[in-house]
């Protein structure tokens, strides 16, 4: 049975190292990312125009929309760091600038990927272009709070712009950790989730999990937070 999600991803030389460091050298979730039919509807009901990927790393998730939906006319807009190849992990809540990207790395994959329309930048002011889909995998609201970043997105985005994170789940009640830790994970969780629950300027849409999506390894570590900013009518004089 043909498969309609998977796309073929060329991966230069010079980028190799930082799909180790990424993604752990996981290449499936390039080509084929597992989690993505939970959340299929949604993307495929999408015609972005502007489209902007947060902690984007080399453009992993970019280059698979650019490829798997090839929305006419979209431009990608690829934020992340420029600051070398030391790996970070767990849950992270400060603002300190924790990278491990190169955006020499980051625009060979573009160009090699076909991907002729996008620009790389390191900080949401330097956005120059009305938003309409935002979304981030594996970054913010996966190791970074989303709270650090919904005011700043404000200004960026366009009324009604749809937002997508990847939320990194709680730890199941029987999973091995300890109870620092597990505490740790479900306030991370919970307070995403209750932030962009009472922030004025966003809609939640939805809060997806996997709990009937028998695929690969995410099935316990990931949601999907699925957000619409609320569009602001000029008040009458």
């Amino acid at each position: 049975m043909k498969n309609d999600n998977k796309v073929t991803i060329v991966i230069p030389e010079s980028v190799s190292q930082f799909v180790q460091l990424q993604a752990n050298n996981d290449f499936m979730i390039y080509e084929d990312p597992p989690y993505l039919p939970v959340v299929a509807d949604f993307l495929s009901s999408l015609t972005p125009q502007n489209c902007l990927e947060l902690g984007a790393g080399i453009g992993r998730m970019s280059v698979y929309f650019n490829k798997r939906y090839a929305w006419p006319d979209a431009h990608f807009t690829l934020q992340d760091g420029d600051s070398g190849t030391e790996q970070y992990s767990g849950v992270r809540d400060s603002n300190d600038a924790e990278y491990y990207n190169s955006f020499a790395a980051t625009a060979d994959f573009c160009h090699a990927n076909d991907m002729s329309s996008f620009n790389i930048i390191n900080k949401i002011s330097h956005i120059d272009r009305d938003i309409d889909f935002c979304y981030s995998f594996a970054s913010i609201g996966f190791h970074w709070h989303i709270n650090l970043y919904l005011d700043q997105l404000v200004a960026v985005l366009s009324d009604n712009a749809k937002l997508m994170f990847e939320i990194r789940a709680p730890f199941a009640a029987d999973a091995n950790v300890d109870e620092t830790k597990r505490q740790q994970y479900q306030d991370f969780f919970t307070d995403q989730i209750n932030y962009a629950n009472n922030h004025p300027d966003y809609q939640v849409e939805s809060v997806v999990n996997l709990d009937n999506y028998d695929g690969y390894y995410y099935k316990d570590r990931t949601y999907f937070l699925i957000l619409s900013k609320i569009e602001r009518k000029p008040q009458v004089q």
